[in-house]
């Protein structure tokens, strides 16, 4: 369910294009973060299709795998982790005591950090939910993510710069199966706007406030694949807790500094992607923590709500928050 150690063709071909984009377009930088390396998600679904259709063909896959040398999830670890370079010490700070947490850490955070000094960002739909209609104590603050992103801007002049290095780039690789499709230089052009504006949202957000340590539950999507990159540019240490199912989707390439895992079994898929093993802490699911101070009903109550005999026997299962559609898979597999 996690995914294989070996990659199967369709990872071969999703990531060694991956890879492509990464080293092709690497000199396309916006404040120190190599800007193709925070596209991952839009690139993967640019890319589907094409990946659908050429993973039939053994020979394709064949020299994809051997040309770019990628065998297994710990290879990908190593060719796609990109972190820009440091260029400031801001952990060293000494007034920087603040938690930047999603908001969905709400309850967690009041319970083990009551007196800390805490800034949620409040970026989705969970995170709204988890804080609507909190009082806060004074050492709680929030920043609404996509609020501020509507008011960050970034100069034309450096969007026309990027726009036409892309070009630039995309020209010369005419033989390039992605690079050379019509559609990829309009597809980048569409996607380079929103994805400067969250990088210097997330960029003002770490240098203007006093964030000594960064906590949060995805790498993959911005804002937090965009913060677990700038954590290294400024050596703040950047926590990953699950809570959710974890994919190879979900954390390749893993850019966190230390990991939170559910269980053994995440554990030692980390340390199959690479992770050192003194990075890696087994803490079971926050999101139990919350589930256990919700109000239930009795059993004797829910029996008679749905029908049930009291010498029937029931089996409760847990899941998580995904779609409907997407449990039933679950229960099917």
């Amino acid at each position: 369910m996690y995914g294989d150690y070996e990659l199967n063709a369709h990872a071969v071909l999703k990531y060694a294009w991956t890879y492509d984009f990464f080293r092709t377009f690497h000199s396309i930088i916006y404040r120190q973060i190599e800007v193709p390396t925070v596209m991952l998600r839009a690139f993967h679904h640019f890319i589907r299709n094409q990946v659908d259709v050429h993973m039939a063909s053994d020979l394709f896959v064949r020299r994809a795998k051997t040309a770019n040398r990628l065998f297994s999830i710990s290879d990908l670890q190593k060719v796609l982790y990109r972190p820009p370079r440091p260029v400031r010490d801001l952990s060293r700070v000494l007034h920087r005591k603040a938690l930047l947490m999603p908001g969905s850490l709400y309850l967690f955070a009041l319970k083990h950090f009551p007196r800390q000094r805490i800034i949620f960002l409040i970026s989705d739909k969970s995170d709204v939910k988890a804080v609507r209609g909190r009082k806060m104590p004074a050492n709680f603050d929030v920043i609404d993510y996509r609020k501020a992103l509507k008011r960050t801007a970034v100069s034309p002049k450096i969007t026309a710069k990027i726009v036409r290095k892309c070009k630039q780039i995309a020209k010369s690789e005419s033989n390039h199966p992605v690079f050379s499709r019509p559609e990829f230089v309009p597809w980048f052009c569409k996607k380079i706007g929103k994805v400067l504006r969250q990088i210097k949202l997330c960029d003002l957000i770490l240098k203007k406030h006093p964030i000594q340590l960064i906590v949060h539950h995805n790498e993959l999507d911005a804002p937090g694949s965009i913060l677990a990159l700038l954590s290294s540019k400024y050596r703040l240490p950047f926590l990953f807790v699950q809570m959710h199912m974890l994919s190879d989707e979900s954390v390749t390439p893993a850019k966190a500094s230390k990991y939170f895992v559910w269980g053994e079994q995440y554990r030692k898929w980390f340390e199959q992607k690479g992770i050192e093993s003194q990075n890696i802490y087994e803490i079971g699911s926050l999101s139990f923590e919350n589930i256990s101070r919700q109000k239930y009903t009795s059993a004797s109550k829910l029996r008679k709500a749905l029908g049930i005999p009291d010498h029937f026997r029931i089996i409760a299962w847990t899941t998580q928050s995904f779609p409907t559609q997407v449990n039933f898979l679950l229960i099917k597999w």
